[in-house]
């Protein structure tokens, strides 16, 4: 399960080239968890949704 922050994501530079989650617990989540954050609500939905029929079909052989 990934949040869904109300607010913008605030990010900094992480000295590497690449960005960090200011917030220490978006920070601390899951690469997956972390993808799932980025996007927007929309699409955070129909990726959740693709993954439950994704694990439904695995489920059920």
């Amino acid at each position: 399960q990934a949040p869904a922050p109300a607010a913008p994501l605030a990010v900094e530079p992480d000295g590497r080239g690449k960005y960090r989650f200011v917030d220490p617990s978006l920070e601390a989540l899951s690469v997956g968890q972390k993808a799932l954050v980025r996007l927007g609500p929309e699409q955070q939905a129909q990726v959740k949704a693709q993954l439950r029929a994704i694990r439904a079909a695995l489920a059920n052989g």
